[in-house]
């Protein structure tokens, strides 16, 4: 299972985009 995190929840102040792959 690859867990890729796309973006900075603590710049931006909100949910970033999240993958899932397995």
């Amino acid at each position: 299972i690859l867990y890729c995190n796309i973006g900075n929840p603590q710049s931006l102040g909100q949910q970033p985009i999240t993958f899932f792959r397995e």
